[in-house]
């Protein structure tokens, strides 16, 4: 299936001589400055970027792997889970993730940090902005999509089934 995937993707993305091109990162940061947001840069491969929705916020992180032309997005949930809660946390997201095409969800067993990724091999690809776009607005509504099932769980409110059907009915 990945074979095929980039087949299309390079029928539908010319390539333009990747080693021209400017970083992943680089396009990335640019492209996002274009929707008039605040970028903070991290270091040369990676920025962050506060994101809102619906009263919702938190934070955007774009990291280049540079080595093997990937680009990832994070989008973290604000506020850890707890340890009492972090089995439940587990189950939320393996049930959350099977199924999905584009992006997973990851937890940090030692902080209960809890983070949504999307990301892309740019290998021999031109970066453009509809790819961009699209990774990055996929990566902030799946998030949002999954919100009040990370926050029902962190809080204690539901159990991981409850979590899921509240989120994907």
């Amino acid at each position: 299936m990945f074979k095929l995937l980039t087949a299309v993707l390079f029928l539908l993305v010319p390539m333009t001589g990747f080693a021209q091109s400017p970083p992943l990162i680089r396009q990335a940061e640019e492209f996002v400055r274009t929707l008039n947001i605040n970028v903070q840069t991290i270091n040369p491969r990676a920025f962050r970027f506060s994101n809102t929705l619906q009263g919702k916020t938190w934070v955007i992180f774009v990291i280049e792997r540079e080595a093997v032309e990937q680009l990832l997005i994070y989008s973290v949930f604000p506020q850890a889970i707890p340890a009492a809660q972090r089995q439940t946390a587990m189950e939320f997201i393996t049930r959350a993730n099977y199924g999905m095409s584009i992006g997973n969800f990851e937890m940090d067993l030692s902080d209960g940090e809890i983070r949504y990724k999307t990301s892309i091999d740019g290998q021999g690809m031109a970066m453009n902005r509809t790819i961009l776009n699209g990774l990055i607005q996929h990566n902030a509504s799946t998030f949002f999509q999954y919100w009040e099932g990370l926050e029902g769980i962190r809080s204690g409110r539901l159990n991981a089934l409850q979590a899921i059907r509240l989120v994907e009915g």
